[in-house]
């Protein structure tokens, strides 16, 4: 069994950002059976094994805090950016799993990117147009949808909502 994985996961998660940016307004819960055949083929690589099951391979790579906060995130864009800015800021050895404070951190990182430009105090419910009125609310709106903090949550046969990222503003998220 080797255990030297932070390394080829900030890569996978990297080239899974950018290959999953679709999903970034859009709301899309996913379970252990949506992770890609590269991070299942590190996991048996790291475990020396050649097969296991889907709900096993997180938990190869962090705890069972740190994984659960991961099945929380809004889609796989996210659950990605979380992962590259985790296994960056970790402080543990190479072998050691990636724990709770790491993808905590992460979320921290991610949400950093967007506090210059949007106060992330502010949901779609108490959005209000800009003092100088240069801003609406719609198009407050408008903007973060572009940037992920409004998700699209897709709705069949009825229309699709809106609903705030809950990364960003849902208060138990990282619980």
């Amino acid at each position: 069994m080797t255990k030297n994985f932070r390394q080829a996961l900030y890569q996978l998660a990297q080239a899974q950002r950018a290959e999953k940016i679709y999903l970034q307004s859009r709301l899309q819960p996913f379970d252990a059976s949506h992770l890609p055949q590269e991070l299942y083929n590190l996991a048996c690589r790291v475990m020396g094994v050649q097969s296991m099951r889907n709900d096993e391979v997180l938990p190869v790579f962090f705890s069972e805090e740190a994984t659960a906060i991961l099945m929380r995130m809004p889609n796989q864009y996210w659950m990605w950016w979380v992962l590259q800015q985790a296994v960056l800021s970790t402080d543990a050895g190479e072998d050691s799993k990636i724990g709770r404070d790491d993808i905590i951190h992460g979320v921290q990182q991610v949400r950093n990117q967007y506090a210059h430009k949007y106060n992330l105090r502010e949901t779609i419910a108490t959005l209000t147009p800009s003092a100088d009125g240069k801003a609406s609310r719609e198009s407050k709106i408008a903007s973060r949808a572009a940037e992920g903090l409004v998700l699209i949550k897709t709705n069949a046969f009825e229309l699709d909502e809106m609903v705030d990222n809950p990364l960003f503003f849902d208060p138990q998220f990282l619980r």
